[in-house]
């Protein structure tokens, strides 16, 4: 799937859905600083920026909000973005996402807990390899927060890949 199709892809979802009021934003906002602090205390980063918009003045059309920028423990600046899902950490969610975890994200692929890696074909991909191109980072931490500490989260390194931005 090249970039052209992904922002055709997200633009397709703008126009048939309100980004401003539903159910999945609202516990995306109300559970991110859960999700950041939990972030926090697996990278255990030396020093944390926060981030707003930003845009790059060579491609002025695009820009992103990334959750946070930071320097871990590698010394290397990258970005953090959290998924706080609504079908793992919701008490409303439905019955047959109960027995969800953050493994089981459709946005995810590999069989094991050990493989699992984000989908290229998927949203999420573009959006870490966007805010990676405007912040000039190396590569992010995708973290899907599991909802508190009965439940697992996950913590995926994700490397530029020049070739497809």
């Amino acid at each position: 799937m090249t970039i052209f199709r992904f922002l055709e892809l997200i633009i397709c979802s703008f126009h048939y859905r309100s980004l401003a009021d539903n159910k999945y934003l609202d516990h995306g906002r109300k559970f991110e600083k859960d999700g950041l602090s939990s972030l926090f205390d697996t990278i255990k980063p030396k020093q944390v920026f926060k981030s707003g918009f930003n845009v790059n003045p060579l491609i002025p059309f695009i820009g992103s909000t990334t959750d946070i920028i930071m320097v871990d423990q590698n010394d290397q600046l990258c970005c953090g973005e959290v998924k706080c899902p609504f079908s793992v950490g919701s008490k409303d969610r439905q019955k047959k996402d109960k027995d969800k975890t953050v493994f089981d994200m459709e946005y995810l692929e590999g069989y094991t807990k050990e493989t699992k890696r984000l989908n290229k074909n998927h949203l999420y991909y573009l959006q870490v390899q966007l805010q990676l191109l405007l912040n000039k980072c190396d590569y992010a931490y995708f973290y899907i927060y599991g909802g508190g500490p009965e439940r697992e989260d996950l913590c995926l390194q994700i490397w530029r890949h020049d070739k497809f931005i």
